[in-house]
């Protein structure tokens, strides 16, 4: 697939383009652009700030961060459950 391909629902994440700006981003999650800005301020999502201090930050997110992030929002299999069995009580006769 070549770099920044489109497949059925948005960009081949094996191949994503090379930074992708907030608005991208929503589009391609199909969530809001201050979702995207929020999951940057708060560290869910890494992501650098190319603007000057003076304006607002103008933030790029590298493909390294996507794929990291869809990998830590995937779905794991719950740790297996230490089953304990029941002690068979001494004043009880099993008759089978």
């Amino acid at each position: 697939m070549p770099l920044g391909s489109q497949h059925k629902r948005g960009w081949a994440m094996t191949n994503p383009p090379r930074y992708l700006t907030p608005p991208e981003l929503a589009k391609l999650w199909h969530v809001k652009a201050g979702t995207i800005l929020a999951m940057l301020r708060s560290g869910r999502l890494r992501g650098f700030n190319v603007g000057s201090g003076r304006l607002r930050p103008r933030y790029r997110i590298p493909p390294e961060a996507l794929i990291e992030f869809q990998q830590q929002q995937s779905a794991k299999p719950p740790p297996p459950v230490a089953r304990r069995r029941r002690k068979p009580d001494p004043d009880v006769i099993a008759f089978f």
